[in-house]
């Protein structure tokens, strides 16, 4: 049996894990918190079952904290009833039930999943705060099993911990059958920018409105949770840009399927961003839609693949000429579809992330015997 300890369910990268670990024999129980009271408290299919904790609290406040131990309770009181073999903890605030766990039942193996490094979110917040948790980050790190993560970027935070077995495992896309690519399924007349994830404050949002507010016949749709409520207010006054909610994954992807663009800006001002390898990259290449992207070494790749454009986050006039240089020429539009179809189909999918997922676990299940 295999306990996966999330916070935030679901999470792309989390459900691409336990489907290929069910389809290869395991078990999986998911134990997450439900902030928003929006799903049942149990769930079972197939292989895979799901518990969640049914209780509100609030997104990107520190405020969160004081429900952190009622949480890791929870999911303490969960493992003792499942009996695991493996605990696989996605990120700082899901390890530690795991580690007290094991601190209990010494033969369980725990595998400490960073997709993103909660000092480095915290860093522009407060630095010695940062640093603290960092420590923290890098003890359960020497302390665990197994270290996976999602580029080499987020792994060099972590060289100073005792990492024993080790994996980068990206969040690729898995195969989305029955999403036709963007080559395939354009039917709008308007140049359609789709941009589907969270609406905070560093993500390029009213950049990508302010360089596109004059230009004509374009669109831009919005999707996704809001973190800022101000940044939602102030992009949607725009009258060339409409929200429309909270997607699933799955709503998401046709979403995008149906782009003629996909911005990925972050604040470069935010460490965390620096190193970002966010799935909005590798999901424009499944669709075989054109990026422009702003993050130094994903604008190279992008680049190099040439399947989209880097620009400048705090120069709208680099974005505008980006997006008027796809909008102007559909010929290199398709071109750009079309080789970042091939790398996906090539390199960038789950099923070499998946070999990488499955292999670990041979080996960590092998030295447990």
């Amino acid at each position: 049996m295999i306990a996966f300890i999330v916070i935030a369910f679901p999470d792309s990268r989390v459900e691409k894990e336990v489907w290929s670990l069910t389809n290869h024999g395991f078990k999986a129980t998911i134990l997450t918190w439900d902030r928003e009271k929006a799903f049942d408290n149990f769930e079972s299919s197939g292989d895979k079952t799901i518990h969640r904790l049914q209780l509100r609290a609030p997104y990107n406040s520190l405020m969160v904290s004081i429900y952190y131990p009622l949480f890791w309770l929870w999911a303490l009181s969960k493992l003792l009833k499942i009996y695991p073999t493996v605990i696989h903890a996605d990120n700082l605030d899901s390890v530690v039930p795991a580690l007290f766990y094991r601190f209990l039942r010494p033969k369980t193996k725990v595998i400490f999943d960073v997709s993103d490094s909660y000092a480095m979110l915290i860093r522009p917040t407060s630095k010695i705060l940062s640093n603290a948790i960092l420590c923290l980050e890098l003890r359960a790190a020497s302390i665990a099993d197994a270290f996976t993560t999602v580029s080499s970027n987020q792994l060099a935070l972590f060289e100073k911990a005792k990492l024993k077995l080790v994996r980068i495992v990206m969040n690729l896309p898995l195969a989305a059958h029955g999403l036709k690519s963007h080559i395939q399924s354009k039917k709008q007349v308007r140049f359609r920018m789709v941009y589907a994830g969270v609406i905070s404050e560093d993500r390029g949002l009213l950049q990508l409105c302010e360089a596109t507010k004059d230009v004509d016949n374009l669109e831009l749709i919005v999707a996704g949770r809001i973190n800022s409520e101000r940044i939602l207010s102030n992009v949607t006054r725009f009258p060339h840009v409409k929200y429309i909610g909270q997607l699933s994954h799955e709503d998401a992807l046709r979403l995008q399927a149906s782009a003629d663009l996909i911005p990925a800006l972050y604040d470069p001002k935010l460490p965390i961003n620096r190193i970002a390898m966010p799935n909005k990259i590798f999901e424009a290449m499944m669709l075989g839609v054109p990026i422009i992207t702003n993050v130094t070494h994903l604008a190279d790749m992008v680049k190099n693949l040439r399947c989209g454009m880097a620009v400048d986050y705090n120069n709208t006039k680099t974005i505008k000429q980006a997006i008027l240089h796809i909008k102007s020429n559909p010929e290199i539009g398709l071109q750009m579809s079309s080789n970042g179809r091939r790398a996906f189909e090539q390199k960038f999918n789950w099923s070499y992330m998946e070999e990488r997922l499955l292999n670990l676990y041979d080996q960590l299940l092998t030295s447990s015997n």
